[in-house]
């Protein structure tokens, strides 16, 4: 039977801007539209403007503030 091995991966964060301003993310500045994948971070610090969209592995914030991020997602880097 075939195994899965998880050798190399990394936690990760996957972030995408849905909104329509720029949006920074721990120092990360998005263009609407946007997506990044990151090491994963258990805090992040989102500053936008009007029309402001963020989402953080599935979680979906709509203003500025500093949010607490429970879930990751594996990734190779």
């Amino acid at each position: 039977m075939a195994s899965c091995s998880k050798e190399g991966f990394q936690d990760a964060d996957i972030l995408h801007n849905q909104g329509l301003s720029q949006a920074t993310l721990n120092g990360i500045t998005l263009s609407p539209g946007q997506k990044e994948i990151v090491s994963h971070s258990t805090t992040y610090s989102v500053s936008c403007s009007e029309g402001c969209k963020v989402n953080i592995n599935g979680a979906i914030y709509y203003q500025s503030g500093v949010y607490t991020n429970d879930s990751k997602r594996q990734h190779k880097f």
